[in-house]
């Protein structure tokens, strides 16, 4: 019997950057296969030795030790170990808001198999998963983390020096949002933004647009008036303080925006409880 060890963890929390879905390695039998069949998430599988083949569509690849395949969502897949020299492999389920971006930047846009020259390396990360998935408490922190790892040994081996264009425009835009969530309560300004990514204002303001449909200011305006919509409806605050705490130094211009946005004024929001 093929030696299997595996976990299996809770899947995508809504918005998760990325989100573990189960992850393992296996000593399989000759000509041991999967498939034809489909995932919901992306499935990442690395050869550690033997041979086998993996079939996608157009690909029809022999595999060995240091190659890897690439399962998408919704994509019709088989994969069967050799007969005479079965492979043992290591893989790992993910899905998440990031998973096709950093998927890109690892070389992985249009190619479903890649090669890596350092397998153990790769083997290591997964190991260390699997380890964490026994784990309690920071299960889930450092599962991803350990993910992470994984992508970005991928991405380092796959010339991630130069991203396709629509990668790193894709890229820019996930880490502004992630740079504005987590300081709209400061005076951060669209020029903070495009400096912390390393970019003009104008690169900064087209990504927005491509990517999310609105300028990177309307952005962090209504960001910080959802966010002031929660503080009103959940916390005894005063005005002023829930001003203060989502990133506006008065008052004065805090309600002024809220009555624009929201079409009421923040008291009458809170004493009527109006839905955003």
């Amino acid at each position: 019997m093929a030696h299997v060890e595996r976990i299996y963890t809770s899947g995508l929390r809504a918005g998760a950057e990325l989100s573990v879905r189960h992850c393992g390695e296996e000593d399989c039998e000759p000509g041991h296969s999967y498939g034809p069949a489909v995932r919901d998430h992306f499935l990442v599988h690395v050869v550690l030795s033997g041979r086998g083949a993996f079939r996608s569509g157009g690909t029809d690849a022999r595999l060995a030790r240091g190659d890897g395949f690439l399962i998408r969502p919704s994509e019709v897949t088989c994969y069967e170990a050799d007969r005479d020299n079965p492979w043992t492999y290591c893989w790992v389920g993910f899905d998440g808001t990031r998973a096709a971006a950093l998927l890109e930047l690892a070389g992985l846009a249009e190619s479903s198999v890649f090669r890596h020259d350092r397998p153990d390396a790769l083997h290591g990360c997964l190991r260390d998963l699997l380890e964490a998935g026994r784990g309690a408490a920071c299960e889930e922190v450092a599962t991803v983390g350990h993910l992470y790892r994984f992508l970005s040994q991928l991405i380092e081996a796959r010339g991630a020096s130069s991203p396709s264009p629509r990668a790193m425009s894709e890229e820019y835009a996930l880490r502004a949002v992630r740079y504005i969530e987590g300081a709209y309560g400061t005076p951060v300004s669209v020029g903070a933004i495009a400096a912390h990514l390393g970019i003009d204002r104008t690169h900064l303001f087209r990504v927005f647009r491509r990517h999310l449909g609105l300028s990177p200011q309307e952005y962090l305006l209504e960001f910080r008036i959802r966010k002031a919509c929660e503080l009103l409806r959940h916390t005894a605050l005063g005005v002023g303080e829930v001003a203060c705490s989502v990133g506006f130094d008065r008052p004065a211009h805090f309600s002024a925006v809220f009555r624009a946005r929201r079409g009421v004024s923040p008291r009458e929001f809170r004493a009527k409880g109006d839905a955003e």
